[in-house]
């Protein structure tokens, strides 16, 4: 292709693309504008407040383990598979009866 007919073919397309952005100007927006600076603040805010609802989660965790760890030590040892059995078939909110310790003589 030679250098004239280069030049019909794309000067007719930057005239046509330079009169579309120049129509389109009127009806939007074409720079950057501001939207990203103002969703920079609403991130900043809820990186902040998931930052905080961590930390409470954390702390909830480590009450809760701590719960779990005095309920363990709490608890007394059970040693046979009967009396697994039995915890088994209580109805939920029943509290077992403390185990009674035999002495062997």
């Amino acid at each position: 292709m030679d250098t004239k007919g280069f030049i019909k073919r794309i000067v007719p397309f930057i005239g046509a693309f330079s009169l579309g952005l120049f129509i389109a100007s009127f009806f939007v927006t074409i720079g950057g504008g501001r939207f990203g600076n103002r969703h920079r603040g609403m991130n900043r805010e809820y990186k902040r407040q998931i930052r905080v609802e961590m930390e409470q989660l954390r702390q909830e965790n480590f009450e809760l383990k701590s719960q779990i760890r005095e309920l363990q030590q709490d608890l007394p040892a059970v040693s046979t598979d009967a009396d697994l059995r039995s915890m088994e078939e209580l109805p939920l909110g029943h509290v077992p009866p403390p185990a009674t310790h035999h002495v062997h003589r």
